[in-house]
Protein backbone atom coordinates (compact mmCIF):
# COMPACT_ATOMS: atom_id res chain seq x y z
CA UNK A 1 0.00 0.00 0.00
CA UNK A 2 1.31 3.32 -0.49
CA UNK A 3 1.72 5.66 2.27
CA UNK A 4 1.90 8.88 0.42
CA UNK A 5 -1.40 11.03 -0.59
CA UNK A 6 -0.91 12.42 -4.00
CA UNK A 7 -0.51 15.78 -3.12
CA UNK A 8 0.60 17.87 -0.25
CA UNK A 9 1.02 21.57 0.92
CA UNK A 10 4.45 21.52 2.83
CA UNK A 11 5.04 23.76 5.64
CA UNK A 12 8.58 24.20 7.67
CA UNK A 13 7.48 23.85 11.02
CA UNK A 14 10.58 24.78 12.35
CA UNK A 15 10.24 28.71 11.10
CA UNK A 16 6.05 28.73 10.43
CA UNK A 17 6.90 29.48 6.58
CA UNK A 18 4.79 27.67 3.24
CA UNK A 19 7.42 25.74 1.85
CA UNK A 20 5.10 24.38 -1.39
CA UNK A 21 1.42 24.86 -1.48
CA UNK A 22 1.04 22.61 -4.28
CA UNK A 23 3.45 19.30 -3.98
CA UNK A 24 2.99 16.44 -6.19
CA UNK A 25 4.24 12.92 -5.05
CA UNK A 26 5.86 11.00 -7.70
CA UNK A 27 5.97 7.49 -6.20
CA UNK A 28 5.20 5.53 -9.33
CA UNK A 29 8.48 4.67 -11.62
CA UNK A 30 6.30 7.06 -14.86
CA UNK A 31 5.49 9.89 -12.61
CA UNK A 32 9.14 9.93 -11.85
CA UNK A 33 11.04 9.32 -14.95
CA UNK A 34 8.25 12.56 -16.09
CA UNK A 35 9.38 14.44 -13.26
CA UNK A 36 9.89 18.36 -14.10
CA UNK A 37 10.84 17.96 -17.73
CA UNK A 38 9.58 19.50 -20.56
CA UNK A 39 8.90 22.27 -18.50
CA UNK A 40 10.12 25.95 -19.46
CA UNK A 41 9.12 27.56 -15.81
CA UNK A 42 7.57 26.04 -12.57
CA UNK A 43 5.12 27.52 -10.74
CA UNK A 44 6.95 29.51 -7.47
CA UNK A 45 4.38 27.41 -5.60
CA UNK A 46 4.70 23.78 -6.79
CA UNK A 47 6.78 20.89 -5.58
CA UNK A 48 7.73 17.25 -6.41
CA UNK A 49 8.38 14.55 -3.58
CA UNK A 50 10.28 11.98 -4.65
CA UNK A 51 9.76 8.82 -2.07
CA UNK A 52 13.13 6.51 -1.84
CA UNK A 53 15.32 9.36 -3.56
CA UNK A 54 18.87 9.66 -2.37
CA UNK A 55 19.61 11.76 -5.44
CA UNK A 56 18.27 13.53 -8.39
CA UNK A 57 19.75 14.94 -11.94
CA UNK A 58 18.62 17.76 -14.15
CA UNK A 59 18.93 15.79 -17.06
CA UNK A 60 15.93 16.70 -19.48
CA UNK A 61 14.76 19.11 -17.56
CA UNK A 62 15.06 23.34 -19.25
CA UNK A 63 14.61 25.14 -15.57
CA UNK A 64 16.99 25.55 -12.14
CA UNK A 65 15.36 23.62 -9.35
CA UNK A 66 16.24 23.81 -5.21
CA UNK A 67 16.21 20.41 -3.83
CA UNK A 68 16.44 19.67 -0.19
CA UNK A 69 16.64 15.53 1.38
CA UNK A 70 14.65 14.47 3.95
CA UNK A 71 14.84 11.86 6.41
CA UNK A 72 11.79 9.60 7.55
CA UNK A 73 10.20 12.41 10.24
CA UNK A 74 10.68 15.33 6.79
CA UNK A 75 13.83 16.71 8.93
CA UNK A 76 15.98 18.75 6.38
CA UNK A 77 19.54 16.69 6.25
CA UNK A 78 20.97 18.12 2.61
CA UNK A 79 20.02 20.93 0.82
CA UNK A 80 21.08 22.19 -3.19
CA UNK A 81 20.07 25.36 -4.59
CA UNK A 82 19.62 26.53 -7.69
CA UNK A 83 20.59 23.07 -9.66
CA UNK A 84 20.55 24.12 -13.31
CA UNK A 85 19.38 22.00 -15.91
CA UNK A 86 22.23 18.65 -16.75
CA UNK A 87 23.68 18.93 -13.49
CA UNK A 88 23.19 15.93 -10.77
CA UNK A 89 22.97 16.16 -6.82
CA UNK A 90 25.18 13.88 -4.47
CA UNK A 91 24.29 10.91 -2.96
CA UNK A 92 22.68 11.88 0.82
CA UNK A 93 23.59 10.00 3.34
CA UNK A 94 19.92 9.33 5.33
CA UNK A 95 17.67 10.89 3.00
CA UNK A 96 14.54 9.06 2.21
CA UNK A 97 13.13 11.00 0.11
CA UNK A 98 13.73 13.95 -2.38
CA UNK A 99 11.72 17.37 -2.66
CA UNK A 100 11.98 19.22 -5.49
CA UNK A 101 11.32 23.02 -5.82
CA UNK A 102 11.47 25.84 -7.96
CA UNK A 103 14.74 27.63 -7.73
CA UNK A 104 14.64 30.15 -5.17
CA UNK A 105 11.94 28.55 -3.17
CA UNK A 106 14.22 27.61 -0.18
CA UNK A 107 15.63 31.32 0.24
CA UNK A 108 12.12 32.71 0.33
CA UNK A 109 10.80 29.81 2.63
CA UNK A 110 14.09 29.84 5.01
CA UNK A 111 14.43 26.49 4.43
CA UNK A 112 17.79 24.96 5.89
CA UNK A 113 19.58 21.83 7.12
CA UNK A 114 18.03 20.74 10.52
CA UNK A 115 14.20 22.38 9.62
CA UNK A 116 11.48 19.72 9.95
CA UNK A 117 9.22 19.91 7.13
CA UNK A 118 5.28 18.84 7.79
CA UNK A 119 3.20 17.83 5.36
CA UNK A 120 -0.74 18.43 5.37
CA UNK A 121 -2.81 16.47 2.37
CA UNK A 122 -4.14 18.83 0.10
Amino acid sequence: MNRWPASLVLVNGSRGRVVARRVRVAASFWARLAGWMFRARLNGEEGLLLPGCRAVHTFGMRAAIDVCFLDARFRVVRTYRHVRPWRATGWVAGAVCALELPAGALVRSGTVEGDVLEGLAA
